[in-house]
C-alpha cells in the first residue's frame, strides 16, 4: 500500500511557494508551519470541510499529513496531489500524481439488508385438540 501525497500549492499562481499547514481542519485555526510546495507527506485521516466551504458545489476535505520530519497537520484537498494506493484513507489507485480535489473519494458499500429468516410458526396446541376431537352424534329427542 505504498502511496506517496505531495504538496502541490497553485499551479496557476506561481508566486505561492509554500502552503499553510493547519492544527485542525478549517481555514480559521492555527497555523504551526508552512510546507513548501512538492514536499511529500503521508495521511492519516481526511475529513470534510468542518464549514462545508466548498467549490462548484463540492466540499473540500482535509488531510491530516505526517511529514518526513515529523510534523503533522491538515492541508486542503485543493493543495495536494495523491500518487500511489490511497484506498487506506478512502481514495483510489493512482499510477501517476492526481489532484486530489479532483479525485473521486471511494464510495463507502451501503449495507445490504439480508432478510431475517422466515419465523417458525408452532402449531396452537389447544386449537388442534378443539378441532381433531371426536364429535358426538346428535341426539335425537
Amino acid at each position: 500500500m505504498a502511496y506517496t501525497i505531495y504538496i502541490r500549492g497553485i499551479p496557476e499562481n506561481p508566486q505561492v511557494k509554500e502552503v499553510r499547514v493547519h492544527t485542525t481542519p478549517g481555514l480559521n485555526t492555527d497555523v504551526p508551519f508552512k510546507a513548501p510546495l512538492n514536499a511529500t507527506a503521508t495521511c492519516t485521516d481526511v475529513q470534510s470541510d468542518p464549514g462545508n466551504n466548498s467549490f462548484n458545489g463540492q466540499v473540500y476535505k482535509w488531510f491530516n499529513l505526517t511529514f518526513g520530519d515529523g510534523r503533522t497537520g491538515w492541508v486542503r484537498d485543493d493543495l495536494l496531489d495523491l500518487q500511489g494506493d490511497c484506498s487506506g484513507f478512502g481514495y483510489g489507485n493512482y499510477d501517476t500524481r492526481t489532484y486530489a480535489f479532483s479525485a473521486v473519494p471511494a464510495a463507502v458499500p451501503t449495507p445490504v439488508a439480508v432478510p431475517a429468516p422466515p419465523r417458525q410458526l408452532r402449531p396452537n396446541l389447544l386449537l388442534l385438540r378443539l378441532l381433531h376431537r371426536p364429535r358426538l352424534a346428535p341426539r335425537l329427542p
